[in-house]
């Protein structure tokens, strides 16, 4: 991990590769931020496309806080946001996405919220998703409910109410490293943010900011990439998620009473890997397939 630098409060790490489309919409949004003590630390996958002479310009423009680094060759995609992760300068670290938006105290909200108790490993924002266009398809808030009541009923609510949109909080950074290793052995791309958050729901150490907004935009690329196809591999991302809660929820520092009572809302968790009934959908289409293929052959 790097050396902190004490005037640096805040990160926020962009991983991309080929993301031109939307990338200059991004930077522009972060620019935007007013939160002093901020840096963008950017780290480019040996993109292809326009990607390299964006993230010049903005470097260019604002070189005290965009910091843009390219990486020699593609290391993958899980090693390249591991990257934005180790090489920041500071205890507070959010991940941002090439082709999403962000409300102008995002990360000032945010810091406000996680610094304002010890012991904090992450502060959430409100979701908003939006169409390919720009327009917005549906607000998720932060429910007031998730921060009442015992320790076990707060983090039930979490793992009820979780959003793609928390990955994107901002984080410990220490705490997100740690959650980041221990989920390595998940090799999913489809479902791994929710994987991540665990360590973070389970320790109850959660905030929120619905100040904070994080515009998230549906595209079909960012919708289909790592989406499984067939009946098997959503089987097998089910069943790899699964286990991955169980591994989170027996690692944890709860009691064996907190931890049998959190199975139930644990196993709904899992939903966010894939839903059951995807799998029983993408089997019935095989089998269809198959059927159809056998019915071709007899003609």
């Amino acid at each position: 991990m790097n050396i902190l630098n004490p005037e640096l409060l805040v990160t926020i790490g962009l991983p991309v590769y080929n993301g031109a489309d939307y990338l200059d919409l991004a930077l522009k949004s972060l620019s935007e931020q007013t939160m002093q003590g901020i840096q963008f630390l950017i780290s480019d996958n040996a993109s292809t496309d326009a990607t390299p002479e964006i993230l010049a310009k903005w470097a260019a423009k604002d070189p005290q806080r965009f910091r843009y680094h390219r990486q020699p060759q593609n290391i993958g995609a899980y090693p390249n946001f591991k990257w934005v992760v180790a090489n920041a300068e500071s205890r507070w670290f959010a991940f941002a996405a090439h082709d999403d938006l962000w409300s102008p105290d995002y990360a000032k909200a945010l810091y406000s919220a996680i610094t304002a108790k010890p012991h904090l490993v992450l502060a959430v924002p409100q979701l908003i998703t939006m169409f390919e266009d720009g327009r917005e398809d549906r607000r998720r808030p932060v429910p007031d409910y998730i921060f009442t009541g015992s320790r076990v009923d707060s983090i039930r609510g979490a793992l009820n109410e979780a959003t793609a949109g928390w990955f994107y909080g901002l984080w410990d950074r220490g705490a997100l490293l740690s959650a980041i290793e221990n989920t390595k052995h998940f090799t999913h791309a489809w479902g791994s943010d929710f994987v991540v958050l665990l360590p973070a729901i389970l320790s109850g150490a959660l905030v929120s900011s619905n100040q904070a907004i994080y515009y998230k935009r549906q595209t079909p690329l960012s919708e289909q990439r790592h989406r499984p196809k067939t009946g098997k591999e959503h089987y097998h991302i089910y069943c790899d998620f699964l286990q991955e809660c169980f591994s989170a929820l027996n690692a944890s520092s709860l009691s064996p009473f907190e931890k049998v009572r959190l199975v139930p809302p644990l196993i709904s968790y899992a939903r966010h890997g894939t839903k059951p009934r995807r799998i029983l959908r993408a089997v019935a289409r095989e089998i269809v397939h198959i059927l159809r293929s056998m019915t071709r052959g007899r003609q």
